[in-house]
């Protein structure tokens, strides 16, 4: 009897501990499932932070952060900006510049669509007539209307191009279209990373003054 009371206090003693550790144990998995629960949180806002955000480069060659909701918006400009060098690159000409602005303009639009181009003028001798005549051709971007919500992105301007020569000058309207796509920077003679494509042009219509 003696033996008997000696063990009862020890055998409530380990079922209480064992009770005890389970709860511990069981504790810390709930503090440790807490803490990876809330880790994953913080790396999940990390990422959409990231992702949230893009780079662009300004026109001083700068790499400039913007946040994703802005993304619509700095596209559209870069967009039209990028058009509208290439407008002004291949069709604001003189006789000291036509060589290097058309060289400019190459890196702006496919180089098959810049052939064909090229050998339209060509065929027309309209750049050896800028060399030899002394002829002074500027264009005015008037508008630049984008479509589409994905690559390749859409354009078609509206410009008004005016030629001088020995004082006689004539404006003509000239409305060209084409796609954009997204290629490597190379800033500065493509700061914005993209490429015209499918790229084309009405007859230049003149316009007579009454």
């Amino acid at each position: 009897m003696v033996k008997t009371r000696e063990t009862e206090p020890y055998e409530v003693n380990i079922y209480k501990a064992v009770h005890k550790n389970r709860l511990i144990v069981i504790g810390s998995l709930v503090c440790l499932m807490l803490a990876f629960i809330a880790c994953l949180v913080f790396m999940f806002k990390v990422y959409t932070h990231k992702i949230d955000s893009i780079l662009v480069v300004n026109q001083q060659g700068e790499i400039i952060p913007v946040e994703w909701q802005q993304k619509k918006e700095v596209l559209t400009n870069q967009m039209k900006f990028h058009v509208l060098m290439w407008f002004e690159n291949y069709y604001n000409l003189d006789r000291g510049s036509v060589d290097e602005n058309r060289q400019k303009a190459l890196w702006l639009i496919n180089g098959e669509d810049f052939a064909q181009l090229e050998q339209y003028y060509n065929q027309k001798g309209w750049f050896e007539d800028i060399k030899r005549f002394g002829i002074v051709q500027k264009i005015e971007v008037a508008e630049i209307r984008l479509s589409g919500n994905a690559e390749p992105f859409s354009f078609l301007a509206d410009c008004q191009i005016t030629t001088r020569q020995n004082g006689i000058e004539k404006r003509y309207q000239l409305q060209a279209g084409g796609d954009l796509i997204f290629v490597e920077s190379d800033y500065p003679r493509n700061p914005n990373g993209m490429l015209i494509i499918n790229y084309k042009e009405k007859p230049w219509e003149e316009i007579i003054e009454n």
